[in-house]
Formats: C-alpha cells, structure tokens, sequence
C-alpha cells in the first residue's frame, strides 16, 4: 500500500468510527463536509465571501464535469494550495487525523454532524437560516467557552461581536 493509499485508509476509518459506514460511503455528505473545510480555509486566507459566492456562480454556469477528473483536479489543486502555504499536505493531514481522534473531538463531530443534517434536510430557507444560526451560536459559544443554552449579557455579545466582526444580513 502506497503512503496516500495508507492515509486515505486511515481517514476512512476514523469517519466510519466518529460518523459510521453510511457516512462514509454518500458522496454528497462528503463532497459537502469537503466543501465546508474548503470555505474555512479560504475564511482563513481572508478571501472574501463575495468571491466565493462569484465563484460558486461560475461553476454552476459550467457543464458538469466527470466525477472522476473533478477528484483528481482537487488533489491537484490542493497540493498547490499546500505548497503556496508552505505547508505540508501530508503533515497537515497526519496532525489532524491525530487531533481527531480525541473522544471530545469524536463527540463533537457526531453532536454537529445531526445538527447539518436538520440543515440540508428541508429546503425552507427560515428553517435553514435558524439553524445556521444554531451552528454559529455553538461555535461562538466553544471560541468564548460559553454554554450555548446560556443567555449573555449585553458587554459579553459586544465583546464576541467586536471580535468576531459579525455582520449579519437576515
């Protein structure tokens, strides 16, 4: 077995142990959790969300590509991204397959993985918009070690919007 093979393995079984066999194996659940640590590294590159909506247009304008070559061009462009991060892809990869494997980490991924799935279940957009809001509220709740449940006071949302420079359009 060659490294990335041996990788790839790897990472099938920590998604079969935190999600299980049918996670693993539906290609728009992955493609989708893909496209959400796609969108966080380029949040961390700063690029704006305005291009990634443009972008998101682009493609869609596009005839639909084989499944196969698309998978291929996104190793490609990965790699690249790597390289034009000086980082190492393969390093990167094995320090998160370690960072994963902690019961809390597991325990988490499984807790947001039902949240994502109320998200795409219906297409309501308000259903979508609140839970969407839900995600943010558990997220902001982690970064500032808040109980999402717990009502903040008035200088605590100041201090977590002035931080996070929310902007909100709904």
């Amino acid at each position: 077995m060659n490294p990335l093979e041996n990788l790839q393995s790897q990472v099938d079984e920590w998604v079969k142990l935190a999600l299980g066999e049918e996670s693993l194996r539906n290609p728009k659940e992955r493609a989708l959790r893909f496209l959400e640590e796609a969108f966080e590294l380029a949040q961390s590159i700063r690029i704006p969300e305005e291009i990634l909506r443009d972008l998101l247009g682009f493609v869609y304008s596009r005839p639909v590509g084989e499944t196969h070559q698309e998978l291929g061009g996104v190793m490609l462009t990965l790699l690249a991204a790597a390289s034009s991060l000086e980082l190492s892809a393969q390093l990167e990869l094995r320090r998160e397959l370690e960072r994963v494997q902690a019961p809390e980490v597991i325990e988490r991924v499984r807790r947001r993985q039902v949240e994502k799935k109320e998200l795409f279940k219906t297409d309501a957009k308000t259903n979508r918009l609140q839970l969407a809001a839900s995600l943010q509220r558990h997220k902001t709740a982690e970064m500032f070690a808040l109980n999402p449940r717990d009502v903040m006071t008035g200088e605590q949302a100041a201090e977590m919007v002035r931080t996070m420079n929310l902007v909100t359009d709904f």
